[in-house]
């Protein structure tokens, strides 16, 4: 049988230290660091192969500073697919999902979204500003999100689930391309 190849191109964007990098590190060595450095531009290529597909992912970290917003824009347009990450313990940037983040993402508003809520370690039920995962689960259906991912970098937990879901729509959005209509 033979393999297709599909490379897609994933831009990780939200806040700074909303947990992006650590992400990263975890999907490319399966490791946590908490020492993981904020950077301004980091990539890594991972591949899964899902049936007879062959897929390449190259995952882009952005800095989430104001001041680099033009080096974002340039990954914007290279992205396949947004990862649209907050902490699920820190509510200014779950609020800057709707403020700052979906207002810079207008101009390709035809990619898909995958919000992921980071640091679900450091969620405190009873703290008011923890951000449940129904309201993770209400903000992707507001900004019309693909898919709502919760992972935490320190624990492993979820983040299998972020590559899985990117999978899904990405090779679902292509094979909708690829389709004819006679």
């Amino acid at each position: 049988m033979e393999t297709t190849t599909d490379d897609f191109t994933i831009a990780l964007i939200g806040d700074g230290y909303v947990g992006k990098t650590c992400v990263l590190n975890c999907l490319q060595k399966s490791t946590y660091s908490k020492n993981s450095a904020p950077n301004v531009y980091n990539e890594m290529t991972l591949e899964k192969v899902v049936g007879n597909r062959r897929i390449l992912f190259k995952i882009i970290d952005t800095a989430g500073q104001e001041e680099y917003d033009n080096i974002r824009k340039r990954v914007y347009e290279k992205a396949d697919i947004f990862l649209l990450c907050f902490c699920v313990a820190d509510k200014v940037s779950y609020e800057n999902v709707t403020s700052k983040w979906m207002p810079d993402l207008y101009s390709y508003r035809n990619k898909p979204i995958i919000l992921l809520g980071t640091k679900v370690d450091l969620r405190i039920n009873s703290s008011s500003t923890s951000i449940s995962r129904e309201r993770g689960i209400r903000l992707q259906r507001r900004i019309g999100a693909k898919f709502y991912v919760e992972c935490s970098s320190k624990s492993g937990e979820g983040i299998p689930n972020i590559i899985e879901a990117a999978s899904n729509v990405l090779l679902t959005s292509r094979q909708k391309k690829s389709c004819v209509v006679q």
